[in-house]
């Protein structure tokens, strides 16, 4: 046969390894796809939970392409971290030292708070949430 007149852009079988990335709206990922030649064709996907609908498509679109191999696809997805931003809540933090103040002048041998207590005490230092 003459290989000018094959047509090579359906692939019959294949070997390789191939990754994408990337990143959008607080969110990345990347794409693995895995595969051996093979008899027949097969399939496996492996998704996060909610992108499941994504597996019919993927099965679609690889078996428009190839006729046999053994596929392995899979979606890693992250929600990037941002550095968190604190606030200190200086309207509880002041209730604090109001109150130790008062123990201290009503109760005998009630030490002095110390900063590190007043700071780690629930709710006066607050993670800042932006509105988006």
């Amino acid at each position: 046969m003459n290989r000018k007149n094959k047509d090579l852009s359906f692939i019959s079988s294949m070997t390789g390894f191939a990754t994408s990335s990337g990143s959008k709206d607080g969110f990345s990922w990347v794409w693995e796809v895995k595969s051996v030649n093979g008899r027949g064709l097969e399939i496996r996907c492996r998704l996060p939970q909610g992108h499941e609908k994504l597996d019919i498509k993927i099965r679609s679109a690889i078996g428009s392409s190839f006729k046999r191999g053994n596929f392995n696809v899979n979606l890693t997805v992250q929600e990037k971290s941002q550095a968190n931003q604190f606030q200190i809540n200086r309207t509880w933090l002041n209730q604090l030292v109001d109150t130790t103040k008062e123990l201290q002048r009503n109760l005998k041998g009630f030490a002095e708070p110390r900063l590190d207590g007043l700071l780690a005490a629930r709710g006066v230092i607050e993670i800042v949430i932006e509105d988006t």
